[in-house]
């Protein structure tokens, strides 16, 4: 059967280290990470499937999202003891 969706030109998407593109992928979760660009998928959670320009069926995927910086601040810390 793969053979024959394959001989039709169905084939899967690759879609992990690209952008996240809303016509192709379908975003499951979001992850905070400085180790990628914010919107790059980062985890396939389940195949999608195109055939030629169409969608099959969208890749449901991980995305990356902004990394959260903490900051210490002291600042609050005096002004409360007044």
């Amino acid at each position: 059967m793969v053979e024959c969706l394959k001989q039709i030109g169905v084939s899967p998407m690759r879609p992990e280290g690209e952008q996240f593109d809303p016509n192709l992928h379908e975003a499951l979760l979001s992850e905070p990470t400085d180790e990628h660009e914010e919107g790059t998928v980062i985890q396939e959670l389940e195949r999608g499937y195109t055939l030629g320009d169409r969608v099959l069926r969208h890749a449901k995927v991980k995305v990356a999202a902004a990394g959260l910086s903490v900051v210490a601040s002291d600042e609050n810390s005096d002004s409360s003891e007044s």
